[in-house]
């Protein structure tokens, strides 16, 4: 269990506080064109945050937002959906975010400064020269990386990140899509110029006379996440808001002292665990007594000296290892049943079945959205790890789906009793992101969260193995992070487990898993 360390504070809407802005989170609208090369697209809908360009090959659009004056320690975000049905290579996308000319002239570039990016590159545009639209003439700061395919037609996610550090100004890029499809970029630079008021975005050639069409485009201002308190906690008892609304503990009154489940220890010394340091492995439910399910109290095990996550008297029925198997390099985990499909979701389902013995496991994506399976095969950004780990290539590979819905877990077949299930979270992913780790950009984790019904029984903060992970190869065991828990099953029906993703406050945000496995409690 873990707190929202990585969760950003709430943006509010535009607020103007004695002329400065405060913490503000808008629509974007009032878009017009300043680049039409060939003299026939149309703009439509462009007094929405959703505008939409007719053959939209060779165009350029823009948009006035509130002017910011970027402070230190503060980052402006430019978020939204854009679908079309062209390629996105060769910088036929590109998003910006400028100081420009006001009023806006109806062509051209020149005095437009500020940053932009396309998937494949980042670039500093200082305004100058005779330039044909804001997208042109920019010294290149950096290339990017990029994995999986590109898929036209279907919802592109992007975001770009302005952050500010003393004189020094950093953008963060991205471009994204359900399927799996991630480029990204991050790159700093020495700066003079920190106004932002205008956003705006380019449709190459390549998009030849295909319909583009917006959705959702925001600018959202505040405290960089590296330098604010990212812990919200209304009554001040060491608890995060959300983790005591998950549990149905109190946020407005401090509980902290109190015992939810009656177990011996404090609703604060279950969310710390028995290292006293949240987010370390260790914690146990303050909403369940017996936390392993094994009989013993988990204030009763942590006297005792025995681990409160982990049951003494339990059978190992079976377990499932997620396995990507369009492209070779992984074997399937040993003492684990497989589940495969390809890195492309357009050859899977949104639902798989497995039979083990008198048992079957069903897995679901709720919504209907067809399952992904990624990881070190054939992926230069993925690694199989090494080390001292018993579960180097169940982790290798992993199911990736978006965090709203995430899986449903059924089995079939289990008769009443009390079973402990355990789950694993981490991306191989070894680059400079979390992967399907990330949660509002690139360099903040999600949170997984576990139901049984409407009960949470425990959460989660995946992670990855680049450099804002573990940034290591080589791991142990208790370096995966894992959902677990016991539950009471009546016999009756199927047990159902709902595992979902939470608190990517971006545009996108992804739920993992590795794998997971059941056992049954001698009771």
């Amino acid at each position: 269990m873990v707190g929202l360390k990585q969760a950003l504070k709430p943006l509010a809407v535009l607020v103007w506080l004695s002329g400065a802005l405060a913490w503000a989170d808008d629509e974007v609208t009032g878009w017009v064109k300043v680049f039409d090369g060939d003299a026939n697209s149309t703009l439509t809908a462009g007094s929405t945050a959703s505008p939409a360009v007719s053959r939209a090959q060779k165009t350029s659009i823009v948009s006035k937002i509130s002017s910011v004056t970027l402070e230190d320690g503060y980052e402006l975000t430019l978020s939204g959906e854009m679908t079309v049905g062209g390629a996105l290579g060769e910088g036929q996308f590109r998003v910006g975010l400028f100081d420009a000319p006001d009023p806006l002239v109806a062509t051209g570039g020149d005095g437009y400064v500020g940053v932009y990016a396309s998937e494949q590159s980042m670039l500093k545009q200082d305004g100058v020269g005779d330039l044909v639209h804001p997208f042109t003439g920019g010294v290149t700061l950096g290339a990017g990386s990029a994995s999986g395919s590109y898929q036209a037609n279907s919802p592109v996610y992007f975001e770009l990140i302005l952050r500010r550090k003393g004189n020094e100004l950093t953008g963060i890029s991205s471009f994204r899509q359900a399927n799996g499809y991630l480029a990204t970029n991050q790159q700093s630079y020495a700066a003079s110029h920190f106004i932002v008021d205008t956003v705006g975005f380019l449709h190459g050639g390549g998009f030849a006379d295909t319909e583009l069409a917006y959705k959702n485009v925001r600018v959202a201002y505040g405290e960089s996440a590296s330098v604010v308190d990212l812990i919200e906690d209304r009554d001040e008892d060491g608890m995060p808001d959300d983790y005591e609304e998950w549990y149905g503990l109190d946020p407005d009154v401090d509980d902290g002292g109190l015992s939810l489940d009656g177990d011996g220890l404090s609703n604060l010394e279950e969310y710390l665990g028995v290292d006293g340091i949240a987010e370390t492995g260790d914690e146990t439910s303050p909403a369940v007594s017996d936390s392993d399910g094994d009989g013993s109290d988990d204030g009763q095990e942590r006297q005792l000296g025995t681990d409160p996550n982990t049951p003494a008297n339990a059978e190992r029925l079976f377990g499932i290892d997620f396995n990507r198997s369009d492209s070779l390099g992984t074997p399937s985990q040993s003492r684990f049943r497989v589940i495969s499909g390809s890195q492309n979701s357009a050859e899977n389902t949104s639902e798989y079945w497995k039979k083990i013995g008198m048992y079957q496991v069903k897995v679901s994506q709720v919504e209907g959205e067809a399952l992904r399976f990624l990881g070190g095969n054939g992926d230069s950004s993925r690694a199989i790890p090494g080390g001292q780990l018993s579960c180097s290539y169940l982790v290798t590979d992993f199911v990736g789906t978006t965090a709203e819905s995430g899986l449903q877990i059924e089995f079939f077949g289990l008769p009443a009793g009390v079973y402990y299930f355990r789950s694993y979270h981490i991306d191989s992913y070894t680059g400079s992101g979390f992967g399907y780790a990330q949660a509002m950009s690139p360099e903040l984790r999600n949170t997984v969260l576990a139901r049984h019904g409407a009960k949470v029984l425990a959460n989660t903060q995946p992670t990855c193995m680049g450099v804002l992970g573990l940034n290591t190869t080589s791991l142990n065991d208790r370096q995966i992070p894992m959902l677990r828990f016991a539950l009471q099953h009546d016999g009756d029906g199927p047990l159902s487990l709902q595992l979902s993703g939470v608190y990517g406050v971006g545009s996108v945000r992804h739920f993992l898993i590795n794998g997971f496995e059941l056992y049954q409690l001698a009771q």
